[in-house]
């Protein structure tokens, strides 16, 4: 009989292989968030030690999990936008929804969609920080 435990949906299983099978067991214990993150630590900097860079599997982790939640997506790309973080075609881009679709979003949102900038001075301004890139 082999034995594995795995954290899956917040909830520790031990998985028992036995004659070829496996078989499930919760345990009654959720982890807590501080011992969740030191699972996370621990899977970071073993794969950093197989030569992966924390920074991609971060990246790759995060948009795996966007790419399931469709209204978290929504959410975000609203509030960088509202923010002024990003533009609406970046903002269409993160909802995954056209450009159009992601201003409707917006306005009934009560997001004021920007049409560029308010003044010579606001225009100034932006060729600057550009400039610095």
């Amino acid at each position: 009989m082999g034995k594995s435990t795995a954290f899956c949906g917040g909830r520790n299983f031990t998985a028992y292989f036995i004659s070829g099978e496996v078989l499930l067991s919760q345990k009654s214990r959720i982890k807590t968030g501080e011992q969740r993150m030191g699972t996370v630590e621990h899977i970071l900097n073993a794969s950093e030690k197989l030569g992966y860079r924390k920074e991609d599997i971060l990246r790759d982790a995060i948009n795996m999990f966007l790419a399931a939640n469709k209204e978290l997506r929504e959410k975000i790309a609203m509030e960088l936008y509202k923010e002024g973080k990003i533009s609406l075609g970046k903002a269409s881009e993160i909802a995954g929804m056209s450009y159009e679709d992601m201003k409707e979003l917006l306005i009934k949102n009560n997001i004021t969609i920007r049409r560029g900038p308010e003044s010579a001075k606001e225009l100034r301004e932006k060729v600057k920080r550009l400039s610095m890139l």
